[in-house]
């Protein structure tokens, strides 16, 4: 059989703004995208404009004028089950990201006084002022009583935050619309922040769209760092408690996440309860989303994650992501943290977004990914075999090993055959190893791996071998 034709952009495009016109006010529906038809639980090379409602029932069980069209515009039309909702946060066994850090950083704890706890997404400065500030999502640091000044935690109030000693920022802004899910709390003064990502290292870069079939990676108060594909990309419908006891729904722009393996087979979870506010990064350390929900269902096929576009929520709250040439003089027992400005690109502002159909391309910009099949099929991966062949491991294993000194692992007669289970005394050593590795800037020739992946090695030789061969052609 041939391979479909892809449809070009502006058709999509055309296609998918008139589902929105003609479907958006839908009980039944959680979502309207632009993604992968799936075919008996597997994306197909076909794109779609996809219509996702709460319970997926045959057509011949419906009234005609409920059965939705098999094309629009000569688009296909694909109907899927999802619901899609707002996890609460709930406590974490580890203390990394629920403690108190001496600089704030995307990826670690924070909330409300009367919240429980999402994720700090960034370090962002006022475009006007250049005051510096957290920006994660409205209902980690605005919700349904927020008023200007209100007192921000790290960490959040679940993680053991107390207003006395733990306040670090004050409400200033925050947005629930269209555009996004999101809130700046600039902070207090003299305390102490890093334009980083605790776990991923990641420095911002650059601001972008979300792109069909790219790999993101996040650093989250709950999951930690997790990679995930970009499946679809337009309205996400969630339910919010909009004021003391009133709710409402938004249908808010941005895309979806699913695992990087097919089916989720070792149920990796991308994120969960608390995770709210982290950045989605692209390779290239540009962010692309904030992340808002993800999946109400436990089967771990249809884990997913759900953010806005970064772009829009920055230009909507007026702020843009801080660096290194912001910080100044951070004086921490005297000392300022080692590392030199980095000259930050230009940035393009843009329009905020009022109404969903004067939306951007929500195919991001199809020239920059190579074609959306080449983009896709290069990163969507099926698993690696456990055979082991010893190739080009010296690399590896000097990079992993200054990796973890980097981390936090530091211990000077590590041996190359050591055992991995030595990396933590009394604790799981394969979960923060996977982090470490999954690190951008470490093996970015690499895909990122699974806990599971990683427990079937006992020393370090043997996993270093696994890696080498991962990054081999067809690895």
């Amino acid at each position: 059989m041939g391979k479909r034709p892809v449809p070009k952009p502006e058709t999509l495009n055309e296609a998918y703004k008139e589902a929105v016109d003609r479907f958006q006010q839908r009980d039944d529906l959680t979502a309207i995208d632009v993604g992968r038809k799936w075919v008996a639980g597997v994306p197909s090379n076909e794109i779609a404009v996809r219509l996702h409602v709460w319970r997926k029932v045959p057509a011949s069980e419906l009234d005609a004028a409920a059965v939705f069209p098999d094309k629009i515009r000569g688009v296909p039309i694909d109907v899927i089950e999802g619901k899609y909702r707002i996890p609460a946060a709930a406590p974490i066994p580890t203390a990394m990201r629920r403690g108190r850090f001496p600089f704030l950083m995307g990826g670690v704890s924070c909330g409300r006084v009367d919240g429980s706890a999402g994720t700090v997404g960034t370090i962002v400065k006022d475009r006007k002022t250049g005051q510096t500030g957290i920006l994660s999502t409205w209902h980690a640091l605005a919700g349904p009583q927020a008023r200007a000044g209100d007192a921000i935690l790290q960490p959040g109030r679940i993680d053991g935050g107390r207003p006395q000693r733990d306040t670090v920022a004050r409400l200033d802004r925050w947005m629930l619309d269209t555009g996004g899910d999101a809130a700046v709390a600039f902070l207090a003064p003299g305390r102490a922040w890093l334009p980083l990502h605790l776990g991923s290292s990641a420095e911002i870069s650059g601001v972008r769209a979300a792109r069909l079939g790219e790999v993101l990676t996040k650093s989250g108060r709950t999951t930690g760092v997790t990679s995930a594909i970009v499946d679809g990309i337009g309205l996400y419908r969630m339910t919010y408690e909009v004021a003391p006891g009133q709710f409402e729904r938004r249908d808010i722009r941005g895309f979806k996440l699913v695992p990087l393996l097919e089916g989720n087979p070792y149920d990796e979870d991308l994120s969960s309860g608390g995770d709210c506010g982290a950045v989605w990064i692209d390779e290239g350390q540009n962010a692309v989303g904030l992340h808002f929900a993800g999946e109400r269902a436990h089967h771990p096929a249809q884990e997913h994650a759900i953010a806005c576009d970064m772009g829009t929520v920055l230009d909507r709250l007026d702020v843009e992501p801080a660096g290194f040439e912001d910080l100044g003089r951070v004086v921490i027992s005297g000392t300022v943290p080692p590392r030199a400005a980095a000259e930050q690109p230009a940035r393009t502002p843009r329009s905020p977004i009022s109404d969903p159909r004067d939306c951007w391309d929500p195919l991001g910009d199809p020239e920059a990914t190579g074609g959306l099949g080449t983009t896709y099929a290069a990163t969507r991966v099926v698993g690696v075999a456990a055979s082991l062949v010893p190739r080009d491991v010296d690399d590896i294993w000097l990079r992993l090993d200054a990796a973890l000194d980097n981390a936090g692992f530091v211990e000077p007669r590590r041996a190359f055959t050591a055992r991995i289970d030595t990396l933590i005394c009394g604790g799981d050593a394969y979960a923060p190893l996977r982090t470490v590795i999954n690190s951008m800037g470490v093996f970015p020739e690499i895909r990122a791996i699974t806990t599971r992946e990683i427990r079937q090695f006992a020393t370090y030789d043997t996993l270093c071998d696994f890696l080498a061969r991962l990054r081999q052609p067809g690895g």
